[in-house]
């Protein structure tokens, strides 16, 4: 069954989309803030195991999260040679000059874009927006077997230190209060 990692703070937003991703046959992981979406992620690779999407909202508490937590994906998947992960991003600050630095950032991180309130009905968006992710991540190269840098012995590197925000946009997820708030169906 494929593993879906959601990322989403606002309480009606998030079981929509976890019910859609499930009608699709995904295992979601949900979590109300970028950091948990991303210690999970972690923990999946770190066994072996590739999420096969990430969804997350941009706009949740603290700043800009999703745009932290799509580098910071972008970064660990550096780190092996798994397959890379199909990433959308969603926000509702499209009609801004937000929206079009959030378009920006998707597509200079090979992720796909979504913006909310979905215009056209729901499935056919996140449908299409997942289809057009999965082709941008099986287009990222993936490192030769121990091209990666190896994580330390004494675990990870902390997400702080992988995560480069750009010029102070983006505060990296380490920075920021973990919630706790994360659920498996």
């Amino acid at each position: 069954m494929p593993i879906a990692i959601l990322a989403e703070d606002d309480n009606a937003v998030r079981p929509l989309v976890k019910g859609i991703l499930q009608r699709r046959g995904y295992t979601v992981y949900d979590f109300d803030n970028g950091m948990g979406a991303f210690d999970k992620f972690q923990e999946l690779r770190s066994a072996g195991t590739a999420a096969d999407l990430v969804m997350t909202d941009n706009d949740m508490p603290g700043t800009d999260q999703g745009v932290s937590l799509v580098h910071a994906v972008r970064r660990e998947e550096k780190q092996d040679t798994l397959p890379r992960t199909p990433i959308v991003m969603m926000s509702g600050m499209t009609t801004s000059k937000a929206g079009t630095v959030l378009a920006d950032e998707a597509k200079n991180n090979a992720a796909i874009f979504i913006s909310k309130p979905f215009a056209s009905p729901t499935l056919i968006t996140i449908d299409t927006a997942i289809q057009q992710a999965q082709g941008l991540a099986a287009a990222l190269p993936i490192p030769a077997s121990g091209a990666g840098q190896a994580a330390p012995a004494s675990g990870p590197t902390p997400l702080s230190a992988r995560v480069t925000p750009a010029a102070g946009t983006h505060a990296p997820l380490a920075a920021r209060p973990r919630s706790g708030k994360g659920t498996v169906s």
